[in-house]
């Protein structure tokens, strides 16, 4: 699956196309998948925020993150 961010191109074939990956910052990356793992151990109620945070294109259904 690709996102539109990743400016999805098509190609002769109708069912292949081809994305350019996101950037991504891989030193920061990791440590806020460091920090969510810290965190999920206390079982917060507001993980979502956390997820969103590392993923802004995460948007979780019915929610008003």
């Amino acid at each position: 699956m690709l996102l539109k961010e990743e400016g999805m191109q098509d190609t002769k074939n109708k069912l292949i196309h081809i994305g350019k990956p996101i950037k991504l910052d891989e030193d920061k990356f990791l440590m806020q998948l460091e920090n969510i793992a810290e965190y999920v151990v206390k079982e917060p109620e507001d993980i979502r925020i956390w997820v969103q945070n590392i993923v802004p294109t995460y948007h979780p259904e019915g929610s008003n993150l």
